[in-house]
């Protein structure tokens, strides 16, 4: 895979919803951008991952092979879109079916379709890991209505952004991942072919499925078997 530095071919800005346009090894690539709406400062909270306004480094995966590199980067959750942060301006991608995925600060978002447990959907999910059984993480945020009890005078008057997260997986055998509710039983059923070597591994390590990094060693060690 080539990592390479982009520069624009065309960016009209006359009008909203407008495209750049990427010159990469694989030809043309054309991304639409809009510039977001204003912040509402009657919503508590942000809409942004970990609640932060920073933009971060990141690249942008096209079509398998090419890469956008050296972009400043962060994703708001609430819009599902990854921003781009260029020329003290804020762009926001909308939706691409080339654009294949997205990495910021090291961490990996694809862009694929799911089974959300009642039907497909594409959209970006974090890789939480990836193997014989991957693990991805969606992100998702919604506007949760404020409330106010005048008698008591508690309570918040302002809505507020709301997050949350659900768990996918998916195994060799899957074509897409699909949304679990992640726990050791899930788990050790999807590696029942090692199921014992599996059990033993999380008592002794004291493994919480829900702890990233202790989820990530069960995985790696899975795949040792």
């Amino acid at each position: 895979m080539l990592i390479f530095f982009c520069f624009f071919i065309s960016l009209t800005q006359a009008q909203t919803p407008y495209t750049v346009e990427y010159q990469t090894q694989a030809g043309v690539f054309g991304v639409q951008v809009r510039n977001p709406e204003a912040t509402n400062t009657k919503i508590n909270g942000s809409p942004y991952l970990n609640q932060s306004l920073d933009f971060m480094p990141g690249t942008i995966m096209i079509d398998d092979s090419s890469i956008i590199a050296e972009l400043m980067m962060r994703y708001n959750v609430y819009n599902q879109q990854f921003e781009i942060q260029e020329k003290n301006e804020v762009k926001a991608i909308i939706k691409n079916d080339r654009l294949k995925g997205v990495n910021i600060s090291g961490c990996n978002y694809e862009n694929r379709l799911f089974f959300n447990g009642e039907f497909f959907e594409k959209g970006f999910l974090e890789v939480v890991h990836l193997g014989k059984v991957s693990i991805y993480k969606r992100h998702e945020c919604k506007i949760k209505e404020g409330y106010y009890n005048d008698r008591v005078a508690a309570g918040r008057k302002n809505d507020s952004y709301n997050h949350k997260y659900e768990y996918y997986l998916m195994t060799n055998k899957d074509q897409n991942p699909k949304k679990i509710k992640l726990s050791k039983k899930q788990l050790i059923s999807v590696m029942q072919d090692k199921k014992d070597q599996v059990k033993t591994y999380i008592k002794e390590n004291k493994i919480k499925v829900k702890r990233k990094e202790d989820l990530s060693n069960l995985l790696k060690y899975y795949e040792t078997l």
